[in-house]
């Protein structure tokens, strides 16, 4: 598993997302789909994954974002430190904050992308897995190599939301309301996972496809 086979290395270094040089495989899902769980077992096979909500997670640490959205919103940073959750409400409500936002932590993405890939990667891959939850909705499929989606009903996301999280059926619709379909992921997937029984039987799915993807 240390090489993407030849035939799935679609891009040059140039039309790669900030200009890789390492073939990327790009690893989606939708909310409760499973997709941190086939993250978690790659790594356990020590291959090199960057996990872009770490990256906004790790920006959102910098002072120069704490700066910023006590700029465009003021009531969610109290004693010098963001409350996640009032920022999070006022992501899902307000456009234009959620507009703004973005495109400051995107512009400062591909910085923060390399930077990891340097810590991440090493001998013997020649890859690396990219975990991006809105790879669809950012429309990176073609910067991407190729893409490999994990897949859940969206009946099934609905419930396993609701337990997870304790939302309920007005919150849980909201929120798979930000994201694309999972059946219309499905369609736009290079390579699907199903994910409705254990984590056993997602973890022999997964190392089966990547055997075929890669080579050593």
């Amino acid at each position: 598993m240390h090489k993407l086979k030849s035939n799935y290395i679609s891009l040059t270094s140039n039309e790669r997302l900030y200009c890789c040089d390492l073939p990327i495989i790009g690893l989606t899902g939708g909310i409760a789909t499973g997709k941190s769980t086939a993250s978690k077992y790659l790594r356990g096979l020590d291959i090199p994954l960057i996990d872009a909500d770490q990256l906004i997670h790790s920006l959102y640490a910098e002072d120069e974002t704490l700066e910023y959205v006590s700029q465009i919103a003021p009531d969610v940073v109290k004693t010098g430190s963001i409350n996640f959750a009032l920022l999070r409400d006022r992501f899902f409500r307000d456009k234009e904050l959620k507009s703004n936002l973005e495109g400051f932590l995107y512009n400062k993405m591909p910085q923060k992308f390399l930077q990891t890939l340097d810590e991440v990667i090493s001998s013997p891959f020649q890859y690396v897995v990219y975990d991006v939850p809105l790879l669809f909705e950012k429309q990176l499929t073609q910067k991407l190599d190729i893409n490999i989606l994990i897949y859940a009903p969206s009946s099934v996301q609905k419930e396993r939301l609701k337990k997870r999280d304790d939302q309920s059926d007005e919150q849980v619709e909201a929120i798979l309301a930000q994201q694309i379909s999972i059946e219309k992921k499905r369609e736009m997937a290079q390579f699907c996972i199903e994910n409705t029984s254990d984590i056993e039987g997602l973890n022999r799915k997964i190392h089966t496809l990547f055997e075929k993807l890669t080579t050593q």
